[in-house]
């Protein structure tokens, strides 16, 4: 009950906050690509607060540094305030092209410098894992990727998309493992509504 009621206002934080990051990177961009980390952070963890989410982070203490490729189990859309409130620095994702569409969210994603990927055209979907590469050999970025290409229905782990694993190859970097647990029981797979909960995420790339 607690998390339908608190839906509707989760949902206008989300948009606003957004809309703000955006015109605050458009009109003081020099201002806000030091604070972009700290602005995604505080999205992820207000958005988790509000939905009366409690996340336990484990593998800290294992943390790598230079460009790395993150891979994580992807089970609801609540992995995304999970990451986005544990954001590293010079991160970015993969992410499907249609989020560019929603509206304000798929702005701010642009401006952040995520990378869409369209899975029906071959040609430009590699044109992105291209630019994936590119970002984590020179700018040493930690790239997250859902090796599994899409979220999972029933929690368990789907086959592997080769895209990944390319990247891996292409850039010689260390692929970090990420594991939610417990997350399908707190927000199932092709539902919006939270229950009050927590879950372990265990991912050393802080």
């Amino acid at each position: 009950m607690r998390g339908l009621l608190v839906l509707p206002f989760a949902v206008a934080f989300a948009f606003s906050y957004a809309a703000a990051a955006w015109l605050w990177a458009v009109l003081f961009p020099r201002h806000f690509r030091p604070r972009m980390r700290a602005a995604i952070r505080r999205w992820g963890r207000s958005l988790l607060w509000m939905l009366g989410v409690r996340l336990e982070l484990s593998g800290e203490e294992h943390t790598l540094g230079g460009g790395r490729i993150l891979m994580a189990n992807h089970v609801s859309v609540l992995d995304l305030l999970v990451y986005a409130s544990i954001w590293p620095p010079a991160g970015t994702v993969v992410h499907k092209k249609e989020f560019d569409r929603i509206p304000v969210i798929g702005r701010t994603m642009r401006i952040l410098g995520l990378i869409p990927i369209d899975r029906s055209d071959l040609t430009a979907g590699q044109l992105s894992l291209q630019e994936a590469a590119r970002r984590v050999r020179e700018e040493g970025a930690t790239l997250l990727i859902a090796p599994e290409g899409t979220r999972s229905r029933d929690g368990r782990l789907q086959s592997f998309k080769k895209g990944p694993f390319h990247l891996a190859i292409a850039t010689g970097a260390p692929i970090v493992i990420g594991v939610m647990e417990g997350v399908e029981k707190v927000m199932p797979g092709g539902t919006w509504i939270a229950r009050n909960g927590r879950f372990e995420q265990l991912a050393p790339f802080g």
